[in-house]
């Protein structure tokens, strides 16, 4: 695939409770692609391909985690279990101060005014902005 960059090596992270090896599957450019173990794909695939992978961020650091690995992105190789990544959201809020939410209720009084005429005024049949009717026999 020309334009995509060099070939690099995609490494699945995710094991099962047994040691085994968990499938990822994506979708890139409406194709899906399944990562059993490693797969090479080009440098452009593999980014988008990985970032679809990703599973938690940190909201303070912003630190983003993925299930998909590869040395050249910078993108750890290292096992994780399945168990991390079976997660509701990507925001690990354990991570978030606590905050105290106050909801006040307001009264905003501000009409939207009409910019149109409420009534329109229609002209006589020979006045300006009357337009003359015309047919055509076929």
């Amino acid at each position: 695939m020309p334009g995509l960059g060099p070939l690099v090596k995609v490494i699945n992270r995710v094991r099962g409770a047994d040691g085994s090896l968990i499938p990822y599957e994506g979708v890139v450019d409406g194709e899906a692609i399944v990562v059993r173990d490693t797969l090479d794909l080009p440098l452009g695939v593999a980014r988008i391909l990985i970032h679809g992978s990703m599973y938690r961020v940190d909201p303070v650091t912003l630190e983003t985690a993925y299930k998909l690995g590869c040395a050249e992105l910078g993108a750890p190789e290292d096992p994780i279990p399945v168990e991390e990544t079976q997660r509701v959201e990507l925001i690990d809020r354990s991570g978030l101060p606590e905050q105290k939410m106050e909801l006040q209720r307001i009264r905003n009084n501000n009409r939207v005014r009409r910019h149109d005429p409420i009534g329109v005024s229609t002209p006589a049949p020979n006045a300006d902005g009357a337009l003359q009717g015309s047919f055509e026999r076929l």
